[in-house]
C-alpha cells in the first residue's frame, strides 16, 4: 500500500475508524431506506422503476467509492474502513430503531416543551 498524498502531520489525520467510511455508510442507507419507505406509497415521485434502480445505483456507488477510495488512496487499512463499515452500519441501525421515539420525545414534552418555558 502506497498513499498517494503525504503530508507533515500525516499521523494526526488517519487512524481508526475511517469517518469518510462512517458517513458514507451511514448516509448512504438513510437514503436507500428514504427511497424504499417512499416507493410503495408515492409510486409517482419516480418516473418508473428504472429511475428508482438508478439512484439506488448511485447511492451504492457513492457508498463504496468513497470506502474503497480510502483504501486505494491509502489513507487507510482493511480494519479501518471495516471499523467504519460496522459503525456506520450501526448508526443507520439506531437511528432506524430509535427515530421514532426520540422524535416524540422531542415534540412533546422533552427538549421542545423546555425551550418554550
Amino acid at each position: 500500500m502506497h498513499q498517494l498524498t503525504f503530508s507533515k502531520s500525516h499521523q494526526l489525520e488517519y487512524g481508526f475508524p475511517s469517518t469518510h467510511t462512517v458517513n458514507a455508510v451511514s448516509i448512504g442507507l438513510f437514503l436507500l431506506a428514504q427511497i424504499e419507505q417512499r416507493w410503495p406509497y408515492d409510486p409517482q415521485h419516480w418516473a418508473s422503476n428504472v429511475d428508482r434502480l438508478a439512484v439506488q445505483g448511485l447511492v451504492w456507488l457513492y457508498m463504496t467509492s468513497v470506502s474503497f477510495g480510502r483504501l486505494y488512496c491509502g489513507m487507510h487499512g482493511l480494519v479501518d474502513v471495516g471499523g467504519g463499515l460496522v459503525i456506520g452500519i450501526g448508526i443507520y441501525e439506531f437511528w432506524y430503531r430509535c427515530w421514532a421515539s426520540i422524535d416524540l420525545w422531542i415534540l412533546s414534552n422533552g427538549l421542545i416543551g423546555k425551550w418554550r418555558r
